[in-house]
């Protein structure tokens, strides 16, 4: 076996992973580049567990106290390796440090940076059939389209469905009501309109975020959603269903979105979000 020369060699695991996907950076690049990714996810991500299990990491096996974030990304990567030329260590040693308890500091959420109003919901359109109804969408979006991006929403017994035109035709002309499908069908049409912009998909739901990861399957097996602000209902609660969003849409920008005034607590929220990358709307 090749001895380890390098910290993404030693520690980069399903955790790491993870913090990556949340933080929206790319994976499974050369060691240096993903340890640089890391750094940058690391530094939006304080007192989260994979954090915290890094900094231990780092002070039980190389007796580094700097944190794994950008500015000390060259000492950090320089110090480590040459430690483990005069002192080899192995992914089980790693893998063994666990995370240590949050440090109890307080923490606080970023400040409000823009408006649900920024992301409008499509209009309502009177048609009996999908291909009427995605024609007039289209046209009102070229009319006036969105500065910011486009509002969808989600119902609380919403069940991820295959969209499929011929039953959204079924459902808008009353033949054969299903609202799974139409809601599953109103997010392609607001996913393919947004694709080629760097405009957001303002998501807002009420189901379990198993469901929404389940749609997001759907999709982000074939092509990359456009970058979606994920709120729902109850922050507190559902926002450790986050990671579920990411792992199904692992090539997208997915984060989560809480409404200002909401009743969260940011060291709960620290725990499984990214907390640099909470976006705070009015």
């Amino acid at each position: 076996m090749q001895p380890i020369t390098n910290l993404t060699e030693l520690w980069q695991d399903g955790e790491k992973n993870d913090a990556l996907l949340l933080c929206a950076k790319t994976r499974g690049c050369a060691d240096y580049e993903t340890f640089r990714n890391l750094c940058e996810a690391f530094e939006q991500m304080p007192e989260h567990p994979a954090r915290r299990r890094a900094e231990a990491q780092l002070r039980q096996l190389f007796g580094c106290f700097l944190p794994p974030v950008p500015k000390n990304r060259e000492a950090v990567w320089k110090l480590t390796a040459e430690a483990l030329l005069r002192e080899p260590h192995t992914r089980e040693e790693a893998a063994a440090v666990p995370a240590p308890p949050a440090s109890g500091e307080p923490l606080f959420l970023p400040a409000p940076r823009g408006k649900t109003a920024d992301y409008p919901e499509l209009p309502d359109v009177s048609a009996t059939a999908y291909a009427a109804w995605e024609t007039a969408q289209a046209e009102l979006l070229a009319a006036n389209p969105p500065e910011y991006g486009l509002s969808l929403s989600l119902a609380e017994g919403f069940r991820a469905a295959r969209p499929d035109r011929y039953r959204a035709d079924l459902h808008l002309s009353g033949g054969e009501p299903n609202e799974n499908v139409w809601q599953a069908q109103m997010f392609r049409f607001c996913i393919h309109a947004l694709q080629k912009s760097d405009k957001k998909l303002f998501l807002k739901t009420a189901c379990d975020p198993s469901e929404i990861a389940a749609l997001f399957a759907m999709f982000a097996e074939r092509e990359p959603l456009p970058p979606i602000l994920w709120m729902p209902r109850d922050a507190e609660r559902d926002a450790g269903g986050l990671i579920l969003l990411c792992r199904a849409a692992p090539g997208s920008d997915v984060s989560l979105a809480i409404r200002a005034g909401t009743r969260a607590d940011p060291a709960r929220l620290a725990q499984v979000v990214p907390l640099g990358r909470v976006s705070v709307l009015m």
